[in-house]
């Protein structure tokens, strides 16, 4: 699989932040407007606008340090009036992101759908948790992926839906799942990968279907191997707070490997 050429990664992370990172999106052939920004590594939280609204993530941990959750809140007017192109957010897990194997989440609306055609293009927003480096996931070129992960990096039944996606990766979903049985597309949890190495979880979620203010327990079907010795996350919750109009989408039940 192609990397980014270094010197267009350097301007992505030196002091020409824009400057760069338009560079890397000019030489994917994409708009500069669907790039997310790299967060500053000072950074202790993170935050961003999306819509009418605002989403932050946060890292529980438990007494012992363990990581319990992880994951984002968000106002429910990040649902109104989201763009007709795409809104990239690069955010900073801060100081707890080192108890769990996740280093950032990018947020990413996505209003017309992605690959594959007929499944995945409907308005939706994904939450890719990522494994590695935000430095690493901007060197992601989109091409053909020649590189699949190691056998039992991928739950039973996950298969390619995308090839590598520019500044994302490769995408997996389960071949088990609704929408490739006849059902819409309304949620679904992904596995990642670039050059072989699984590098993030995602889930996506339509706006159709978070508008009606879910609260449901996704189990998430385990691989054999993983990508780091840690805690990793059994199920995926979401859940809607009626007395503060917020969402949540976390990661939870954390078990070690």
């Amino acid at each position: 699989m192609r990397r980014l050429p270094a010197s267009l990664l350097f301007l992505a992370l030196g002091g020409t932040l824009v400057a760069g990172t338009a560079a890397l999106a000019a030489h994917n052939g994409w708009n500069a407007a669907a790039v997310g920004l790299p967060f500053s590594s000072s950074s202790t939280t993170g935050t961003g606008v999306l819509g009418n609204g605002t989403i932050r993530t946060f890292v529980d941990v438990d007494s012992a340090g363990r990581p319990s959750a992880v994951g984002a809140i968000f106002t429910a007017g990040v649902l109104e009036n989201l763009p007709a192109t795409g809104v990239p957010l690069s955010l900073s897990l801060g100081p707890d992101a080192s108890r769990t194997p996740f280093t950032h989440l990018y947020v990413d609306w996505v209003p017309m759908g992605h690959a594959p055609g007929g499944v995945y293009d409907r308005p939706h927003i994904d939450f890719h948790f990522y494994f590695s480096p935000v430095w690493d996931r901007l060197a992601t070129a989109a091409g053909v992926d020649s590189q699949p992960p190691a056998p039992g990096a991928l739950p039973v039944g996950y298969f390619k839906v995308t090839e590598s996606v520019a500044f994302m990766g490769t995408h997996y979903a389960d071949s088990a799942g609704p929408e490739f049985h006849g059902a819409p597309f309304e949620k679904v949890f992904l596995y990642g990968s670039h050059e072989g190495k699984i590098t993030f979880y995602d889930f996506m979620a339509t706006r159709a279907w978070l508008v009606n203010k879910p609260n449901l327990v996704i189990r998430i079907k385990q691989p054999v191997s993983y990508p780091t010795h840690g805690y990793y996350p059994t199920e995926m919750h979401v859940n809607y707070d009626s007395a503060t109009a917020t969402y949540r989408v976390a990661l939870e039940q954390f078990v070690s490997h």
